[in-house]
């Protein structure tokens, strides 16, 4: 599993939309964490 970290505020969705798919492709499960 791969736990990807977003932050609380001023991010573009595309910072974690593209590691996400590329995870996912791979076969991994990704799992996202908001503070």
């Amino acid at each position: 599993m791969i736990l990807i970290l977003l932050p609380h505020a001023d991010y573009d969705p595309s910072e974690s939309s593209l590691p996400w798919q590329a995870a996912r492709d791979a076969g991994f499960a990704a799992q996202f964490a908001t503070p």
